[in-house]
């Protein structure tokens, strides 16, 4: 079995090869970027220089490759880049596709990211190649933007009041690389990757004040001043606007769901704030 981590240097790409690296499963990093390879193989990562956007690149990538983790950047061209992808492995040979997805992903999704997740599902299903879903929610890893905020003694945002039930991407992971190691029993599933419970980031505030043993404060902004914001410090207005719709869709309450695949397909219940808070309380402390 050897793995190809699509995205090896991203978010949850980073976490999957470290836990299969952890496991003794071999793993083959694949990126876009010169830099990044360079940085992998300077710790004995075995990688390959690709690019989703180029299918020409990808035979390469995929050469020897059991299994594929597939997490691609958001753009308006990620379903097409995620069909090449499983176009490639379909014709590779490859035996299992496990996919990051989005919590919500259908046709009628009220956010752009579900209708965009939906197409690129629909794309590798219809690659003929076993997959598997993996829909987070929005990730705790996020929150740790706080800090630079922290020592003034308040964090700034939209939604303040809003719960959603986030993840810790290391849970994330460890479902996507149990399906990676077991096409057999998740090759065709899709699975909910939520925290243990919804909380809003007013109430994550409380907890990293109670952790740091200062007082902080939750200021709510609006959407729109956060939106100009976002662009003033060099978001992509395509990305901003996408994130306008994620804060109306926590907003209205439609992400408080919890779901018990975490727990279900990994045997370990999924971290909540308060730990992922304390393992990571040097960070936000600055």
């Amino acid at each position: 079995m050897k793995i190809l981590v699509c995205g090896a240097t991203g978010t949850t790409g980073s976490e999957v090869l470290r836990q299969l690296h952890a496991a003794g499963v071999p793993a083959r990093a694949m990126t876009r970027s010169s830099d990044s390879a360079q940085q992998l193989r300077a710790r004995d990562t075995e990688t390959v220089l690709a690019d989703l956007a180029d299918p020409g690149s990808l035979p390469g990538a995929l050469d020897g490759v059991s299994g594929v983790y597939l997490a691609s950047p958001a753009s308006p061209d990620l379903a097409a880049h995620e069909a090449n992808l499983a176009s490639a492995a379909a014709r590779a040979g490859v035996g299992h596709l496990v996919k990051l997805s989005v919590i919500g992903c259908a046709a009628d999704s009220p956010i752009t990211f579900g209708r965009m997740h939906h197409e690129a599902e629909e794309a590798l299903r219809a690659s003929g190649v076993p997959c598997t879903m993996v829909r987070p929610n929005g990730f705790m890893q996020n929150t740790l933007a706080w800090a630079g905020q922290l020592a003034g003694g308040a964090v700034y945002g939209p939604v303040m009041d809003a719960r959603w039930s986030i993840v810790d991407v290391r849970d994330v992971a460890a479902l996507a690389v149990a399906a990676l190691r077991d096409p057999d029993t998740h090759a065709g599933r899709s699975y909910t990757a939520t925290g243990p419970e919804a909380s809003s980031p007013r109430e994550q505030v409380a907890i990293l004040a109670e952790l740091l043993g200062r007082e902080l404060a939750a200021r709510e902004v609006p959407i729109e001043q956060a939106k100009e914001s976002m662009i003033q410090s060099g978001w992509p207005e395509w990305t901003v606007e996408r994130m306008g719709e994620l804060f109306h869709l926590y907003a209205d309450g439609l992400a408080q769901q919890v779901s018990p695949d975490v727990a279900s397909v990994t045997g370990s219940a999924p971290r909540s704030f308060r730990e992922f808070a304390a393992d990571h309380l040097a960070a936000f402390a600055g």
